[in-house]
């Protein structure tokens, strides 16, 4: 089942996309029947590179000249010996692979029967490799057919190992190379078949040489490991006196083939690699067949995405306020981090930390409060019924001045600067296309509003979450504050309760004549001086707690990784185009995604 996460799937969607701009911009007459028809090999390349056309196993492509020797070295690769008959090899035309030859347990999808033969091996008849896989014979690049040709080049994007295999005297021969730069992203096993394995000097010129065709087979596939070549003998070199050296030849052939295919397949395939690689080779055509259009409209594009991006800016910094704005609602937030982060058992020391927290700003009448003065009690409750309203409408008068700052650029300044945009575009498109696209600026809205501010609040939080102090200090004195709580509460409840328990035991008594006024009934002004002795410790506690876990330092550190993580994540919504102007209009948007991906590569875009 194909996985919908997979490169090949998210990148054939995005080829999809571009066939899509593509019509709407060009239609299916001659300005864009070629862009369409690389899409839609590009389309049908990444299908096969993502289920590999029904194939379980590693292919492993072998590639080269005519007369190279690659189905001599394909068939020694089977044991199955009815098998290697049916393998053309040979000198001569009569004997030369004319079509792509599968060989293997599993014939694949979407057979072409005018380019393609399968010979059905089983696993157990070929050469042991430490995974099971399927050989792929290609004709002679010198004279395959076109139709054989075409299906090679297919074959070749979607080949995760490639046998290049050429002569020694075709090494700076690059014509093969060309027919290889459709694999890039495979691993590449170098084979140089020598007429004069015998003879030749294993000496220092011998290896430049080796150096020099390796070289040039990266340049070609800069996306691909290639090994270093292994030089083979020619079997049919071997001296025809000597039956015994082509046996011998044959088995070296053999064995150093199957070490050098071990070692390849060793780990896994990467199909994101060949995916990736065959997209930014799309994207490569596509630019190329666009290349006057995009040329003659991207002055005016890259003025727009400017302004954009100035708008973004200018955005983003209401979104995380000025220094003092920023500096306030992080001071706040770290307050209130520390009393979440408390457990409710440490009563009343988290009680007293919610308390503060609300209360940020009026700690001075919070101290008066515990000793007595009832209009500073009233001033507490007061700013505590503020800051809870101030937030409130803090956030909701940002999210409206967002708005109209959005309304109010995509109808303004940066409506004149698309529209000079969008004439460029119709007077770059075909006459016959011309009258399609709108000659109007329509009304737009700037997008990504929405997730760049969820984004900043994440932000926030995190930074939040990385300065706050560790938990041991609110904890440890949270513990502290407990102990003490209950230490000094056990004498005057300890009190109270004797004489009620005595009272109580008056009550009844044996005369059973106790009044309820022999029962304890504390003053006023006692009780609430028990509670100031009692609880004012730990209110200083929990002053301390968060003076020690929000200190400046803190703060400031927090201010500055928020602005830095912030401008890190505008970068990457600026250049992933999700904050950009949007219409309704499909032609527009049309040119928009066609100019972001063609200036990318396939992880990278900008809207």
């Amino acid at each position: 089942m194909t996985d919908p996460t997979s490169p090949s799937v998210t990148l054939g969607a995005r080829v999809r996309k571009m066939d899509g701009a593509i019509r709407t911009l060009f239609g299916e007459g001659s300005s864009g029947q070629n862009l369409l028809k690389i899409c839609q090999d590009a389309t049908r390349d990444l299908r096969d590179i993502d289920d590999q056309r029904g194939i379980p196993d590693r292919i492993i492509t072998v590639l080269g000249h005519k007369n190279a020797g690659k189905s001599t070295l394909c068939s020694l690769l089977v044991k199955d010996s009815n098998a290697r008959k049916r393998i053309q090899s040979g000198l001569g035309s009569d004997n030369a692979t004319r079509k792509i030859t599968w060989i293997g347990p599993v014939s694949p999808d979407r057979f072409e029967h005018d380019s393609e033969i399968a010979i059905a091996v089983p696993r157990d008849r070929m050469a042991e490799l430490e995974v099971p896989y399927t050989l792929v014979d290609v004709p002679g690049y010198t004279d395959a057919e076109e139709n054989a040709r075409n299906a090679a080049s297919r074959i070749l994007r979607m080949a995760s190992t490639v046998v290049l295999v050429t002569s020694w005297g075709s090494l700076e021969d690059e014509s093969a190379l060309t027919y290889l730069h459709g694999c890039d992203g495979a691993h590449i096993i170098p084979v140089v078949v020598d007429d004069k394995y015998a003879t030749r000097k294993r000496d220092d010129k011998r290896e430049s040489e080796l150096d020099d065709f390796r070289r040039s087979v990266e340049k070609w596939c800069p996306g691909s490991e290639v090994a270093y070549p292994i030089v083979l003998p020619k079997i049919d070199a071997a001296p025809e006196d000597k039956p015994e050296k082509k046996s011998e030849w044959k088995d070296l052939v053999r064995d150093e083939t199957i070490s050098a295919l071990k070692k390849a397949t060793s780990a896994p395939p990467d199909p994101q690699r060949l995916a990736f690689g065959r997209y930014n080779k799309f994207v490569g055509a596509i630019r190329r067949g666009l290349m006057p259009f995009l040329s003659n409209i991207n002055p005016h594009y890259e003025k727009l995405l400017h302004q954009e991006e100035e708008a973004a800016r200018d955005i983003a910094e209401q979104l995380i306020g000025n220094e003092r704005q920023l500096r306030c609602g992080t001071r706040v937030r770290m307050l209130a981090d520390v009393a979440n982060s408390s457990p409710a058992l440490f009563f009343p020391y988290r009680s007293f930390l919610g308390l503060l927290t609300l209360t940020s700003g009026a700690w001075d009448r919070m101290m008066l409060t515990l000793f007595g003065s009832s209009p500073s009690l009233v001033m507490v409750i007061l700013q505590s019924a503020k800051n809870v309203r101030s937030l409130q409408e803090l956030r909701q008068k940002a999210r409206d001045a967002l708005q109209e700052q959005a309304a109010s650029l995509a109808s303004g300044h940066l409506a004149s600067v698309n529209q000079v945009f969008l004439r460029s575009v119709r007077q770059n498109l075909p006459p016959e296309r011309q009258d399609q696209f709108p000659p109007e600026f329509k009304e737009a809205t700037l997008r990504g509003l929405e997730e760049m501010e969820a984004e900043t609040r994440r932000i926030f939080e995190d930074g939040v979450k990385e300065h706050r102090a560790n938990a041991w200090l609110p904890w440890g004195i949270g513990l502290l504050a407990m102990v003490i709580w209950f230490l000094l509460a056990a004498g005057p409840v300890w009190a109270v309760y004797r004489e009620f328990l005595s009272a109580w035991k008056q009550a009844f008594g044996a005369a059973g004549s106790a009044s309820w006024q022999v029962f304890p009934v504390p003053s006023a002004s006692m009780l609430f001086a028990t509670l100031i002795l009692v609880f004012g410790p730990v209110f200083l506690l929990a002053m301390v707690s968060l003076c020690l876990s929000v200190t400046r330092k803190r703060v400031d550190e927090c201010v500055k990784s928020v602005r830095a993580n912030t401008d890190i994540a505008l970068d990457g919504f600026i250049s992933a185009g999700l904050i950009r102007l949007q219409t309704d209009d499909e032609m527009r948007d049309a040119v928009r995604l066609l100019l972001r991906e063609c200036r990318s590569d396939a992880d990278n875009g900008r809207a």
